[in-house]
């Protein structure tokens, strides 16, 4: 099974911010899935247009 997470790539004085957030908004997910004994088998990031997108693969 295939988790989606895409958030709207930003540019200019706050794009760090934002990919950071995005980063995070990724390990609570992740968090969320270890505390629920879920396994996720990978992980992959994305940039396609204009989003970022994180595919989080996990064994159901």
């Amino acid at each position: 099974m295939q988790i989606e997470i895409v958030e709207q790539l930003s540019y200019g004085a706050g794009a760090i911010e934002s990919t950071i957030e995005f980063e995070n908004k990724v390990n609570r997910q992740l968090s969320e899935f270890k505390d629920l004994e879920i396994e996720v088998i990978g992980v992959d990031f994305v940039v396609q247009n204009n989003k970022l997108k994180a595919f989080i693969k996990i064994n159901k």
